[in-house]
């Protein structure tokens, strides 16, 4: 399921991205890679989505939120 569709505070792992090579690597520039575990701190489905890596918050735009593929755990 996409990154957007994500409930808050749930855990998810990252499992693909579905985007080309200038996308993977603004992810990559941000620390966010395939296989990363990230939490749900906020999701309002038609905005940003804010993710917790570690003890980093990063705030992604809804659209790059739909092109992250995840797993819920």
């Amino acid at each position: 399921m996409p990154l957007s569709f994500a409930n808050e505070n749930s855990f998810v792992k990252i499992i693909d991205f579905r985007g080309g090579t200038r996308f993977k690597n603004k992810l990559a520039g941000i620390g966010i890679f395939e296989g990363d575990t990230v939490k749900i701190i906020k999701n309002n489905f038609s905005g940003g989505v804010i993710i917790k890596k570690n003890d980093i918050k990063l705030a992604i735009g809804y659209g790059m939120a739909n092109k992250i593929l995840v797993q819920e755990l």
